[in-house]
Formats: structure tokens, sequence, C-alpha cells
């Protein structure tokens, strides 16, 4: 029965996934698939995982939002012809390209229809007296509070790839942002409402999920690694499966670090430091800022045991089986994927793990994070592999070392600053008596250092508006490079 119903799934997103425009229509079709989808609360659970797997499919978190387009636009890689003709031309900015259209459509298309998808879980979920759920107001509490925090991350992608950023002074019409299902012809609204809407979705998600995380499951799942993230041998609740692994599911932690990485975008530094130092004090006080531990990183000559993907720091992740060979498919070629002048991104911090831990460890000039080990370790393979960062506990540390530096609290922020760097191994000490906009620099080195090949770099340039670094010098911008076209197949809107 189950594997019916996911076939039934399945073909109700072909359904939703045909076009974009198509969540504009329901037919009968889709009216008889919802009804057997739907029809209890154990189906609607297989629609909520359908989500997930959505968004960590190659088109978005899989490739494309992570190691893939925005990598390359971020100028991680060498930009060489064994680089993908997409990536290549992405990384020019040539937005007139049909490659570089055909992947920035791909991202748009899959964007909305997995909204499309969330907005048919809520609907639904909303609609059901708490009865319909197995563990009652709980279990809806926590589906329309995940779907709805989903919801507000990928519109905010959206609009952080194809709208001008807020440092640009943008007036105009921005994007659809979609909350029913189904919709006729969405309205473009304006950035300033767009992002209102997007805060109001994730402090919704916050609120619904604040219970779950920070009561609920917060001793028997958060305070351990096998609780929060997919590992071989998984912490159980009495609920079952589909109450585990918080951290690769939305949550309250996630949902108030996003809400600051979304007033950060903003130029908003005063809420910013407001939900990073939320976060920050209620996971010191729990004794749950976790690193990676050393020996996992750069104090380790195996490198098949290098901890790939730092998994004891994330806050939110992905999941895809086929990570490894994803990666295996479009690095065949020697010159394919490899970093860009590490030699000097790493200058002065020779001995930074982000550097001798990660870098060109098998000798081919490539990040370690996606890589599949040579010894196919089964730890690594199993436990690392497939998960995909998405965020992870350095951010929050960042955004709250900009947020001070702005208010002019260097002190704390130095504070903050020598905990990553030395929990990166980097034995460089700063100097404290250098000045905001010294540390500031040092500061955007180091966001650029953690992030590599996980797809932020692009965004903090484009926050920041200011030219993207490639190593020697810089890729110097002009105005319209930074905003990725609406695709002509969707312009109708």
């Amino acid at each position: 029965m189950k594997k019916e119903l996911l076939k039934l799934v399945g073909l109700f997103i072909i359904v939703i996934n045909t076009s974009c425009e198509k969540f504009l229509e329901v037919s009968s079709q889709q009216e008889v698939l919802e009804e057997t989808i739907f029809k209890d609360g154990a189906n609607m659970r297989i629609a909520v995982n359908g989500v997930y797997r959505g968004i960590s499919e190659p088109s978005l978190y899989g490739k494309n939002l992570t190691w893939g387009m925005l990598s390359a636009m971020g100028y991680n890689y060498e930009i060489n012809s064994d680089l993908g003709t997409a990536e290549r031309q992405v990384a020019d900015f040539n937005w007139e390209n049909i490659s570089a259209q055909e992947l920035t459509e791909q991202v748009w298309k899959k964007t909305y229809n997995v909204i499309a998808n969330c907005n048919n879980i809520i609907q639904q979920a909303e609609s059901k007296d708490s009865t319909f759920f197995e563990h009652g107001e709980m279990e809806k509490r926590l589906i329309i509070g995940e779907m709805t925090g989903l919801r507000g991350m990928l519109h905010f992608e959206m609009l952080r790839l194809f709208a001008p950023s807020f440092k640009a002074n943008h007036n105009g019409s921005a994007l659809p942002y979609v909350t029913a299902y189904p919709t006729k012809q969405p309205e473009h609204i304006g950035m300033e409402l767009f992002f209102k809407k997007i805060t109001t979705d994730m402090e919704k998600a916050r609120e619904l999920l604040a219970s779950i995380d920070t009561i609920k499951y917060d001793y028997s799942l958060w305070r351990l690694l096998q609780g929060r993230i997919k590992q071989i041998n998984n912490t159980k609740v009495p609920e079952g499966l589909f109450f585990t692994m918080r951290a690769q599911r939305m949550n309250y932690h996630a949902a108030t670090v996003l809400l600051a990485r979304m007033h950060l975008y903003k130029g908003d530094h005063k809420e910013a430091l407001r939900y990073a130092d939320t976060f920050y004090q209620f996971n010191k006080k729990k004794n749950r800022i976790s690193w990676t531990p050393a020996i996992y990183q750069g104090s380790i000559n195996l490198v098949d045991l290098v901890h790939i993907k730092k998994i004891d720091e994330l806050i939110l992740a992905g999941h895809n089986v086929r990570n490894f060979d994803n990666w295996e498919a479009v690095t065949i070629p020697p010159s394919a994927y490899q970093m860009k002048n590490m030699d000097i991104l790493f200058q002065n911090d020779r001995d930074d793990y982000r550097y001798v831990g990660y870098y060109n460890r098998y000798s081919d000039k490539r990040y370690l994070t996606w890589a599949r080990p040579r010894s196919n370790d089964a730890t690594t393979v199993i436990a690392q592999g497939p998960i995909i960062p998405m965020i992870r506990l350095s951010e929050a540390f960042h955004i709250m070392i900009e947020c001070l530096l702005e208010e002019g609290k260097k002190a704390e922020a130095f504070a903050l600053f020598k905990t990553i760097r030395t929990n990166r191994g980097a034995k460089r000490i700063l100097n404290e008596n250098m000045t905001v906009e010294e540390m500031k620099e040092e500061l955007y080195q180091d966001i650029i250092k953690e992030t590599l090949t996980e797809g932020h770099t692009f965004y903090l340039f484009k926050r920041l508006q200011r030219d993207i670094y490639n190593g020697l010098s810089n890729r110097i911008m002009k105005p319209e490079e930074w905003t990725i076209p609406i695709p002509y197949s969707e312009s109708s809107y």
C-alpha cells in the first residue's frame, strides 16, 4: 500500500511540476489524487517528506544552490573549459546566454513548484481537525510550522537571486509571493512587502515549532547528534521516525538563524543581532555550542575520516543519497570544479583547517566537502555523504560579529571571532587594536573560507554590493549583473 501511495505522490508532484504556471489550475485528475494522498495523517506525512526530497534535488540545494550554480557565481572555482557550460555562463553573469537561462529557469520553476506543494500541505493541514493526526495538535503544528518556514526560506532564495539587493534601493515590483494553492496569476509585489511576507512566514514557523524543539524534543533529540542528523544509528522517540532528525527538517533554531540572515540581508543589524544572539544564548545556556573536533578537520592524516560536512555544527541540512554520484558526474574532466586561488585566500592562515584539512587532499585542487572518500569509509559515506549543509553554527557567530561591529562593540565581536578561528585551527593572532573596518575585512574573508562550495559567497558580495573577490583581483560588477532576470517563460505572471 505504501509503495502504491508513493507512486501516487510522485504522479501528483509531476502534475504540479509540469510548468510553474500550471499550479494556477486544478484538474479533475489532480483533485482525485489529492483526495487519495491527503485522506489520513500517515499519507500527509509522506507528502511532507516529498517536499524535503524536493529541496534536496540537484535543481535546488542538492547542487544549484550550494556547490553548483551559486558557488560558480561566487568565484569559488576556476572558470575554465572543464567547468560546465551553464556554470561558466552564470559565472560571467551572461544572462542572455541560453545555457544560463535554462539553468536559472530550472531554479525558478523548481522553487515555485516546491512552494506550491508547501501551500497545498499547509491548506490541507489547516482544514483538518487535530484528531486527523496520530499525535494530535502537536503534529498538526509541526507540519504547518515546517511547511510555512520552508515557504519563507524558498521565497527568500528567490528574492536574493531574482531581485536587486536592498542596498541598490530598488523601489519597483519584485516577485510573486505565493501563499495559496492553487494560485491564478500571482501578483508581483514590491521588495518591502515581499520581505515582510518572508519574515511573517518565518516568525509563524518559529512560533509553531518553539515548544516542539525547545521543550518536547530539546533533551531527547537536540542534545544528541544522532537525534539531529541522520546517522547509522539514530535516536528514537515514541512518536516515531517522522519526528526525529530535527536538524534535517525546518525547526525553531533554523527559523531563528534564518530570521537573523534575512534581516542582515536587508541591512537591519539590530534585528539580525537580536535573532542571532537569541540562538546563541539559548544554546550556550544548554552547553550546545558544539564545534567539529580538530581531529576530524585538519589534525588527521587519514583524509577519508575527515568530517566533510562538519555535521556536529549543523542547524539545518538537506539529504540526498546521490550527492557523491552527482558530484562525480561533473568532475570527470581533471580541471572541473578546481578551487580558485586558495593559496592567496589563506596566505596568512596556512594552518587553517579549512585549507589544510579540506583543500587538495586528493591532489586534485578540489574541496573535500562533496568528494567520496577513496577508501569508501562506511562512516563517512553513510553519515556524511548524503548531508547538504544549509545553516551551521558559524553563521550565527558571523552575523553577531558583523552586527556588533556595526554597533562599535569591537571587544565583543573580537571574542566571538577568536572562537571561530580557534575552532578552525587558525593560529595567527588578530590584532585587537585593528579598526572596525579592518576587522570587517577579516570577517568577510572568514565568511568566504567558512562557506566554500556551499553557495554563500555570491550572496555576501551582493548584499554588500561589492565587486566579487576572485583571489588576485576583483570581478568588477555592473549593476544589472547582480540580478538574474525572471525567466522568459514566466514573465507573463
